[in-house]
């Protein structure tokens, strides 16, 4: 029941250079990422297998026990490559960069790293590349299946391969069920029979990537491929049909899909069933020979520290440079060296405690303990930092000006304090409707504005509710009752001033007109002024790298030269959007460009002569630019905020 499979040391090889292929960013596989499914066809084929023969030769799991023959085999390698992270991340990181490590790497020592990046997600999460530690998220998956699949298992009588056969098909359908649901059934609809699935609604997207119920029908497709196997042992021939079709269907999902593939779900099937068909045909396939040679061996045989390293090794690269992008020679350097690193964690540290070459003599028990002691040892300082800022005064004077977490709650709370809803009661009233661009808008007037003539207010709706998409789905279902919010606000009919911001993009900005119509036939006020914002400039990897290069004494004009930013995407977007006002003929309605504001005569401002971050993220304000930006919409449209 445990025998070597050396296909099967080829497929984890297949996979883990997929993943790698695709995060140095391999324009051939935009579909890399399946990778990881076939690791978890591959667990659930191998563990049931382990499994299973044990409930056949002892009529039960010591669960205990397998649990501490997996903490031997994958820990020491998961603690060595979190320290060394962690300590690299000291000196490459920023603040903001370590606290976001520091969070990361505590939950996956937990092995519950994937539940902390699906609660993380959303509008402002950072950017995947500035997060050496978000590829744990599948290891948590296959830690908590490591728990739950010996319960489940136990449920089934000894040698009942009938019974496992129904629990298992019932795991893969209601699994696959699950996705079906989150992906396709409106969300209101959900949040309608339970109110507590409501947190996992509002991020159905991410819950179906990250969470473990939602990919144990991968797991159960290698369940059910070591029960046909204990059945059917393939010919020579049809084992060979197999494993080409299995490893065609792989390469097929690898090639075609796309991060915008709606993932897992049925697209998840194409590789997973690959997998399967490849584990099927065994050692009798002619074409077997792709999976057992010297190179595949290699690389299978380090392929779980390979995927420990790889991820690190990009992200803290990145960090080094100093940029997001990657080309291709870079690509190839950081490519070879995840399989070199991943070889020496592999031999130094993997292999030795796996095989008892280290602690040979110690018990499952005391090991379990120690392997928690370390756990402990580097929980404290991951927690720590974690909990003040990421250790800022690494930057001396510049870390508490740099804490963006800091500098984010800032604007919030000024807006809670200033902007939000409540009810105009003085002067000229200024109504900002928008996302958080709005709110970064409408934070700047109220600043600039002299607050005993003029009353501002922000009344929050998402772009995506002037254009919905696909994508946003969930939050596109809330748009009819934020919509609603929007018509029945006295503050649409009594404001002066309507100013819109958001984060435009082409198909919304061509509807803009049917949203300037509405709100005008809204408003109560004949007088009404009517203002619509263009899109803001997007600086590829600021702040991050701002922080090191003041750090290192460069001048705010030399720093804001560096960032590469796209002027033809803005330009679109706002050309769109004035033909937009144009097509809307209503009177005194009036369009204004935030670039000429951030990038005068194309030399953007990111950072102030005074070394103060204008933004927060590559597109929100801080407060001292949200005022920025402001006193320049004021100057240019003195009729409309008379002083």
């Amino acid at each position: 029941m445990t025998e070597f499979r050396p296909e099967i040391q080829g497929l984890r090889a297949v996979a883990v250079v997929l993943v790698v292929l695709f995060h140095v960013k391999a324009v051939f596989v935009a579909g890399g990422f399946v990778g990881v499914d076939v690791f978890f066809v591959i667990s659930g084929f191998l563990i049931t297998r382990k499994l299973v023969g044990e409930i056949d030769a002892r009529g039960s799991i010591d669960i205990p026990l397998f649990l501490a023959g997996r903490m031997r085999r994958l820990f020491p390698a998961l603690f060595a490559t979190l320290a060394a992270t962690f300590a690299a991340s000291y000196y490459l990181l920023s603040p903001d960069g370590l606290q976001r490590y520091a969070a990361g790497a505590f939950h996956a020592l937990l092995y519950v790293s994937n539940v902390f990046y699906w609660n993380e997600s959303g509008y402002f999460d950072a950017a995947a590349y500035s997060k050496p530690d978000l590829h744990t998220w599948s290891l948590s998956v296959e830690e908590q299946f490591y728990w739950f699949w010996p319960l489940l298992l136990l449920l089934v009588r000894k040698r009942s391969r009938l019974g496992l056969l129904v629990l298992v098909s019932l795991v893969f359908w209601a699994s696959l069920l699950l996705n079906y649901v989150f992906s396709w059934v409106p969300p209101r609809l959900i949040g309608t029979w339970t109110p507590l699935l409501w947190p996992l609604v509002v991020k159905g997207d991410t819950a179906i990537f990250f969470l473990m119920p939602f990919r144990m029908f991968e797991f159960a497709i290698g369940a059910l491929c070591f029960l046909a196997s204990e059945r059917y042992a393939p010919r020579p021939g049809a084992a060979t049909a197999l494993q080409a079709a299995g490893l065609v269907m792989i390469g097929a999902a690898a090639v075609f899909l796309t991060e915008e593939t709606r993932f897992p779900g049925a697209a998840a099937l194409l590789p997973c069933v690959g997998t399967a068909l490849v584990i099927l045909g065994g050692e009798k396939s002619r074409a077997s020979f792709l999976l057992t040679n010297r190179v595949t061996d290699w690389i299978g045989r380090s392929s779980y520290s390979i995927y420990l390293v790889h991820w690190p090794v990009i992200v803290l690269y990145l960090a080094f440079r100093l940029k997001t992008g990657i080309d291709v020679l870079e690509a190839t350097l950081l490519f070879v060296a995840s399989l070199l690193l991943g070889y020496v964690l592999y031999a130094a540290v993997e292999f030795p405690f796996w095989k008892r070459r280290y602690l040979r003599d110690m018990a499952p028990a005391p090991f379990t303990m120690l392997s928690l002691l370390c756990a402990l040892v580097l929980v404290l300082p991951l927690a720590h930092a974690w909990a003040n800022g990421g250790w800022g005064w690494r930057f001396g004077p510049y870390g508490d000006r740099f804490n963006l977490e800091a500098l984010q709650q800032e604007t919030v709370r000024y807006e809670q304090m200033h902007v939000s809803y409540g009810r105009f009661d003085r002067g000229r009233k200024v109504l900002v409707i928008g996302d958080s661009h709005g709110r970064d808008v409408a934070n700047g007037l109220h600043q600039v504005l002299p607050e005993d003539r003029y009353d501002v207010k922000w009344l929050p709706l998402l772009a995506i509710c002037i254009q919905p998409t696909a994508l946003d789905r969930p939050l596109t279902e809330t748009c009819p009752q934020r919509w609603k919010a929007v018509r029945t606000s006295h503050l649409v009919a009594q404001a002066d001033v309507i100013v819109f911001s958001f984060r435009w993009w082409v198909e919304g900005a061509k509807q803009a007109h049917t949203m300037l119509l509405e709100l005008k036939r809204l408003s109560k006020v004949p007088t009404v002024r009517l203002l619509v914002t263009g899109r803001v400039i997007e600086p590829a990897g600021f702040p991050e790298s701002a922080v090191w290069k003041i750090k290192a004494g460069l001048s705010p004009s030399a720093i804001n030269n560096q960032f590469s930013v796209s002027f033809s995407y803005v330009d679109l977007v706002d050309k769109t959007l004035m033909d937009a006002v144009s097509r809307a003929n209503i009177p005194g309605a009036m369009f204004w460009r935030k670039l000429p504001s951030q990038c005068p005569n194309q030399k953007c401002r990111f950072i102030d002569e005074g070394r103060n971050l204008l933004m927060w993220d590559n597109q929100h304000f801080t407060l001292t630019g949200a005022r920025d930006l402001a006193q320049d919409l004021v100057r240019t449209f003195p009729g409309m905020f008379p002083q």
